[in-house]
C-alpha cells in the first residue's frame, strides 16, 4: 500500500482502470497538475510505477463491493481525503447477438457499471468533506453503437444515465459529477488485449481519421487534459454534463464503428 502524503495540501485524485490506456495517461497528467494519484485496477503488475511516474498503486476489483469498500477505506487512511474519483475502469468486449451468455453481460456491468456505481457510491462521505468532483467514462458507442457491442453500449449508456442522476442528488453537497465520451483513442488496451495487433491497430487509427470530421483519431492527451479542467476550479459550475470527445463523429452522418465489421 501507498505511504501516506508528506503534504496535507495536496488533492487526493482516485482513478480507477490506471493501470493501462486512457487511466493511467489521466493519471499521470494529473499528477503533473499537483495532485497525489491513486490508481486502482485489477493486475497488480500493470499499476506498478514506471520510471518517472509518480503513482499510489492500489489493486482492486470495483466489480466487488467488498473490496471497494476496503480500497476506498485504506486510501483514506493512507490520505485522509478524497477529492477526485475518476472512474475509468471498463471492459471492452465484441460478441456477436446470437453467442452472448449470461456471464458474458453479468461480467462486463459488474465493471462497466456497477463498478462505477460502486466507486461514487463508496466516495460520497469523502467528497463530500472535501466538496469534490466525479468524472465517469461514457463512449461514443453509447449513442452510435454498432454491431456485437449490445452489452458494452448498454452499460456505457447506463453511466451516462447514471451521472446525470448522481449530478442532481449530490449537487446540494457540491459535488460536481461529469462524464466523457470518446470516441477511438490512440490505447495500447487494443492490442496488449489481444483484440489485434498493432499494425491492424495502427491501420484502424488511420482509417477512424477518414470518418471523423476533424480528420484523426483521438489522443490520449485529447481527454485526459478535457479531465484536468473538468476537476479544476475553473470547472466548479460545470455538472451532470456528457462531454462528446469524438473529433465532430457525433455530428456525421457515418455509423459505422471502427474496428467493427458491418
Amino acid at each position: 500500500m501507498a505511504a501516506k502524503r508528506k503534504s496535507k495540501q495536496r488533492k487526493v485524485v482516485i482513478v480507477t482502470g490506471g493501470g493501462t490506456g486512457l487511466g493511467r495517461h489521466c493519471a499521470n497528467t494529473l499528477t503533473r497538475e499537483g495532485y497525489d494519484v491513486c490508481i486502482i485496477g485489477r493486475r497488480a503488475s500493470r499499476l506498478k510505477p514506471g520510471r518517472g511516474e509518480r503513482l499510489y498503486p492500489y489493486p482492486g476489483d470495483i466489480g466487488d463491493p467488498v473490496q471497494v469498500k476496503r480500497l476506498v477505506k485504506q486510501i483514506t487512511a493512507d490520505f485522509g481525503r478524497i477529492d477526485v474519483l475518476i472512474n475509468c475502469a471498463a471492459i471492452v468486449a465484441r460478441i456477436d447477438v446470437d453467442k452472448i451468455k449470461p456471464e458474458d453481460v453479468a461480467s462486463l456491468l459488474a465493471v462497466n457499471l456497477a463498478g462505477t456505481m460502486n466507486m461514487t457510491y463508496a466516495c460520497m462521505a469523502a467528497l463530500r468533506r472535501t466538496k469534490g468532483s466525479v468524472i465517469n467514462f461514457s463512449s461514443s458507442i453509447a449513442s452510435k453503437p454498432s454491431r456485437g457491442v449490445s452489452i458494452y453500449a448498454a452499460s456505457k449508456g447506463g453511466v451516462e444515465a447514471f451521472t446525470r442522476s448522481m449530478a442532481f442528488e449530490l449537487a446540494p453537497w457540491n459535488i460536481r459529477v461529469n462524464c466523457v465520451s470518446p470516441a477511438l483513442v490512440r490505447s495500447e488496451a487494443y492490442f496488449q488485449g489481444g483484440m489485434m495487433d498493432k499494425k491492424a491497430y495502427e491501420q484502424l487509427l488511420k482509417w477512424a481519421g477518414t470518418l471523423y470530421p476533424l480528420g484523426r483519431a483521438g489522443e490520449p492527451e485529447d481527454v485526459s487534459e478535457l479531465v484536468a479542467y473538468l476537476v479544476s476550479d475553473k470547472a466548479n459550475w460545470l455538472t451532470g454534463l456528457i462531454i462528446q470527445v469524438d473529433g465532430g463523429w457525433s455530428v456525421a452522418g457515418a455509423t459505422a464503428v471502427p474496428g467493427v465489421k458491418h
